[in-house]
């Protein structure tokens, strides 16, 4: 099993049931090598040995009863905006948002493949069955969270300093409005923030 680097702790849902980690990948799929970034064509194309790990990486759940490993999401974390993914449980243990990552191609034709092809979401992805909808094409990293965990706030932009000052911000609601459907929405108090609905 692929482990993660050092500064990546594995993150255990609420309920104690599984373990989320961002791991490199051993084998890459063949898939990954349609991704358009100047990046993945690279890195998805390196030839790795036995024993080696490639310089992509993914989203891997492990179940804390069984010990059983599956991959989250059959696509990869991209490698463009500083720290290269975010993760957070939701309160529930149902699911959980990652940012800054790819979309499986596998299944998908059109304009949505190329979407995919070209850019990484943020998307809230269901435990254990994998199943995901997007909440974001937008480069968001994730900043906060309230007590609930029902609320996300995003800095806008990957590339930010330490420094926060002045930095933009877009909050967003998750909470469940129907299957699959998320709203981003402003708060009164802070004009800093943006509302968009997705």
């Amino acid at each position: 099993m692929p482990f993660p680097f050092p500064e990546d702790r594995p993150l255990i849902s609420p309920d104690g049931k599984y373990v989320l980690l961002l791991a490199n990948v051993d084998i890459i799929p063949p898939s990954w090598l349609d991704y358009t970034d100047p990046k993945m064509q690279k890195w998805t194309r390196w030839k790795t040995g036995p024993g080696q790990y490639a310089m992509l990486r993914h989203y891997i759940v492990l179940d804390t009863k069984t010990a059983e490993a599956r991959v989250l999401l059959d696509a990869p974390v991209n490698l463009n905006g500083g720290a290269s993914s975010e993760a957070v449980w939701m309160p529930d243990s149902q699911s959980v948002v990652i940012t800054n990552t790819y979309l499986p191609l596998t299944g998908v034709s059109g304009e949505e493949r190329e979407s995919r092809l070209a850019a990484a979401f943020v998307a809230e992805v269901r435990v254990p069955s994998g199943e995901f909808s997007k909440i974001s094409s937008e480069e968001l990293k994730l900043a906060t969270t309230n007590d609930g965990g029902d609320e996300l706030c995003f800095e806008k932009g990957r590339d930010k300093s330490g420094d926060r000052e002045g930095t933009d911000f877009a909050s967003k609601s998750v909470r469940r409005l129907g299957r699959g459907c998320r709203r981003k929405r402003t708060s009164p108090s802070d004009q800093t923030l943006s509302s968009k609905r997705v």
